[in-house]
């Protein structure tokens, strides 16, 4: 079967609870350990971007369940996850997580030596990188694949969406989504490359979604009860855009349970270390 890459991207957006129109075809996640467990974890390095990337996933959630799960209820566990850093994962699924990531070789090579490609072929491999780049400026995925690829998807899980993504959404530092999407040249098409990735890395700036890919960043900054929210759009948005937007604003408050003041205009923090 072939699947667009916009088919892809809005059935993650589904699958996360994500998409505008994910609650016509299913109820958001009603405990906050079903949103972690759908992530594969959040990126708890910052706890209050943690918090607002599982409330953003349910149905009414709030921060204060999220603490709750984490510190009464203990169905959510803080520890050291994905790529090396602290996560909030399922205390359902820790067993899976600690044998998963035990099992990540930490040699240089874990291959057996007659399992290994042979230096002649290593030579090869090297070249025929060089002669794809000659002239070219490509990401490892354009180096495997060309311009499309195969991918693995379940058996009898084949349903994409047929309707583009429309809508607007604002995720926290180091959301899952904007983390894991791939190819990241699609999420973060032209000036949002340069602008909402740090280094190339994402998850440093709090992104704004458009129709389902990177339009600007944004950032809060709170004091008491009063959340001031500054968001980036790298293009004008319209009307309609900006209604949406003030609902997302909205939003965000109820899950921090704050009060929020929208302004729009320059990000004047940097990205986060």
């Amino acid at each position: 079967m072939t699947v667009t890459w916009a088919g892809a991207n809005a059935r993650r957006l589904a699958r996360q609870h994500l998409h505008p129109d994910a609650a016509a075809t299913a109820s958001p996640f009603a405990e906050p350990g079903d949103a972690v467990a759908a992530m594969l974890g959040a990126h708890a390095q910052v706890l209050s971007a943690a918090e607002l990337s599982v409330g953003l996933r349910g149905g009414g959630m709030t921060r204060t369940d999220v603490r709750t799960a984490l510190w009464t209820d203990r169905t959510l566990v803080k520890t050291f996850g994905p790529r090396g850093t602290v996560h909030l994962l399922p205390a359902a699924d820790l067993p899976l997580w600690t044998g998963a990531l035990s099992a990540v070789p930490t040699r240089p090579n874990p291959f057996p030596e007659n399992a290994r490609m042979t230096p002649d072929r290593v030579e090869a491999v090297v070249a025929a990188v060089g002669d794809a780049l000659t002239g070219a400026e490509l990401t490892i995925d354009e180096v495997t694949f060309g311009e499309d690829g195969p991918a693995w998807v379940a058996a009898g899980d084949t349903d994409f969406p047929d309707a583009p993504v429309r809508g607007v959404r604002l995720l926290p530092y180091f959301d899952a989504f904007a983390i894991a999407s791939a190819p990241r040249e699609r999420l973060f098409p032209c000036a949002a490359w340069e602008r909402a990735l740090g280094g190339g890395q994402a998850g440093n700036f709090p992104v704004l979604l458009v129709d389902g890919v990177v339009a600007g960043v944004w950032h809060q900054r709170r004091s008491g009860r009063r959340i001031a929210v500054t968001v980036e759009p790298l293009k004008p948005l319209s009307g309609a855009r900006l209604r949406d937007l003030e609902e997302q604003v909205e939003r965000v408050a109820g899950i921090m349970e704050g009060t929020a003041e929208l302004t729009v205009g320059q990000v004047t923090v940097g990205p986060h270390a």
